[in-house]
């Protein structure tokens, strides 16, 4: 599937195309790691689909991105949720003793300060001679790391990592990930509105018929708030009334299935709707078809923004002639009515 027939991208393509957003941000969430909430809200998509989105949209220089940051993660689920454990460089083995040491210099003797004695007064643990004064015949190393089980000593112990997932790995395999912030570039406008699905021109051929929104946000008879890419109403009908008509895009990566079928007709039979169209990209599935027969809902399959609107506009043309034959045959009845008064 093309990624500009994903759902989710003709959400963030519409907010940059509006000015909703014009810099994307990222956010770190102790839960999360680092989070892009603006994206988030708009697309309504979680931050590891939209990953992979704003880097495609990046290479296509839709977006121009730049490091602001970096955080180490698992090599093998890219977990960031990391323990380290520090270990012997010699034996690999985890019990470290850690503190400041002494070296003898007279002797050569190395060992933790405790060993030492406390106090002024020091003494070798190994030649038993006193120590004189600290840079003549010995010195303090800081922060350095005694093996318990092999004695070794470092001062730089090997760094080992356990991620929230159980993975172990070592310093070296650690990864490195870039965080970026992302800006629009302007001069792209061109090709986003070519491959946006602009549901105004559709419906606004049709602003003599019916009154519109979109996108449309109904309360059905349940209560509950439901989202359409349109809704159109009967000229004089306000919100609140029962919708002439309802669609909905639905996007897949091969095709669209009975799922969406599903939500979108309870969606449309929550909110009273007489006509229902089902826009999808690429296609709807065999099953899918059945199913949205038996419904009444009209399928407007395309590859493409401008296939998908011209097909729409195709379904909102026979919807409105099917509407004036009604029209017409009801306005026959009643005048069929009053002249059948009028003989008697």
């Amino acid at each position: 599937m093309s990624l500009f027939t994903r759902i989710e991208v003709q959400r963030l393509l519409r907010a940059l195309i509006d000015g909703k957003i014009s810099v994307i941000e990222p956010k770190f969430d102790i839960g999360h790691g680092f989070s892009y909430p603006v994206v988030v809200d708009v697309t309504g998509a979680s931050d590891e689909v939209l990953e992979p989105i704003l880097n495609e949209l990046s290479s296509l220089d839709i977006l121009t991105s730049t490091v602001v940051d970096n955080i180490a993660v698992c090599p093998t689920c890219g977990s960031y949720k990391l323990m380290m454990q520090m270990r012997c460089p010699k034996c690999g083995m985890p019990n470290l003793q850690r503190g400041t040491m002494i070296e003898h210099l007279t002797c050569g003797h190395l060992d933790m300060e405790e060993n030492f004695g406390e106090g002024e007064l020091l003494t070798c643990p190994k030649c038993g001679k006193s120590l004189r004064a600290i840079g003549v015949d010995y010195r303090r190393l800081s922060m350095m790391y005694r093996c318990l089980s092999c004695k070794g000593i470092s001062p730089d112990p090997r760094k080992h990592y356990i991620c929230e997932n159980g993975h172990s790995f070592d310093e070296e395999d650690l990864v490195i990930k870039e965080i970026r912030s992302y800006r629009f570039n302007p001069a792209k406008r061109g090709l986003i509105e070519k491959e946006l699905v602009d549901f105004k021109p559709i419906v606004d051929r049709f602003k003599k018929i019916w009154n519109y929104k979109t996108p449309a946000i109904l309360i059905g008879q349940t209560g509950a708030e439901h989202e359409f890419s349109f809704a159109m109403w009967e000229k004089g009908k306000t919100d609140g009334r029962r919708p002439e008509i309802v669609a909905n895009l639905s996007t897949n990566e091969k095709a669209v299935g009975v799922t969406d079928v599903l939500a979108f007709q309870a969606k449309a039979a929550d909110v009273g709707a007489r006509e229902k169209i089902l826009m999808v990209m690429p296609k709807l599935d065999e099953k899918g078809k059945l199913l949205a027969s038996s419904y009444g809902i009209q399928v407007s399959e395309a590859k493409t923004a401008s296939e998908l609107q011209e097909k729409t506009i195709e379904i909102l043309k026979q919807t409105a002639t099917k509407r004036d034959k009604k029209t017409l045959e009801s306005e026959a009845k009643k005048l069929e009515k009053l002249l059948e008064e009028i003989r008697k």
